[in-house]
């Protein structure tokens, strides 16, 4: 058994066979008492099961390597927003805007994501295809209480590529089309308001992630328009008009 220390306090435990690690592999914490890392070693490489363990001696990341690469069921508990130790799966965190997750659930195949990612928090439960460990088809969250949409997005290698769509308790709240990542035509906006007759749709276009054409903004029971005007790179281009029912206000740019 080979045992390595830092400033006199047990680091790490292995053993050497021809100078390569074989069998069990622990790394402790700086107390040198607390495991903080279990795993198993064939001849310098990662095989079997991987084990690691939160402050609190409970088991916050179990996976299986096979070679060094990461084979079979993925299972990862987080506290808090601290981030998951796979470098693949933070990117895909990122990707699609889930800001973190408590839980991380998916299948490894020879390294890579096997077909679907789960992320879940204490709210919300992210569901999302995957191909070549990128985004790729439908990811989709809802709410954990009720099992309703939240957001739905369509990704084609790892960028988002056709309609999002954001609900509130079943109702449409934004929706808009994405080409190579970028907004491209008509965004929807519907406002939240305590009755229907309050509530508001904004509608505007977009050319590649940039303002460009038709704005207006209406009451969306009676289709009364109460503000429009026109955009062209990003900025307000002609008259805009706010509209009342005794008056019209109107501004060039």
């Amino acid at each position: 058994m080979t045992t390595k220390t830092y400033r006199q306090v047990l680091n790490e435990e292995y053993t050497l066979i021809d100078g390569k690690k074989n069998g069990l592999y622990k790394k402790y914490r700086k107390n040198g008492k607390d495991v903080k890392i279990e795993a198993n070693f064939k001849d310098d490489k990662l095989n079997g099961e991987y084990k690691k363990y939160s402050k609190s001696n409970t088991v916050s990341l179990l996976c299986y390597y096979n070679n060094d690469l990461l084979e079979g069921s993925y299972e990862e508990k987080l506290l808090g927003k601290e981030k998951s130790g796979d470098g693949i799966i933070l990117h895909i965190l990122n990707v699609i805007n889930y800001d973190y997750s408590e839980q991380i659930n998916c299948v490894f195949r020879g390294g890579n994501i096997d077909n679907k990612i789960t992320f879940k928090t204490s709210d919300t439960t992210c569901i999302c295809d995957i191909k070549d460990n990128l985004p790729h088809g439908l990811c989709i969250i809802k709410n954990n209480d009720n099992n309703r949409i939240v957001r739905n997005s369509n990704f084609k290698n790892g960028v988002l590529n056709g309609k999002v769509i954001k609900y509130n308790n079943e109702e449409i709240t934004q929706e808009i089309e994405y080409i190579n990542g970028m907004k491209n035509g008509i965004e929807n906006i519907y406002t939240k308001s305590e009755g229907i007759q309050r509530r508001i749709l904004i509608t505007q276009n977009y050319i590649n992630d940039v303002k460009n054409g038709i704005y207006e903004k209406k009451y969306i029971y009676n289709e009364c328009i109460i503000k429009r005007g026109n955009y062209l790179n990003g900025k307000k281009n002609g008259i805009f008009e706010k509209i009342n029912e005794d008056w019209v206000d109107q501004v060039i740019y």
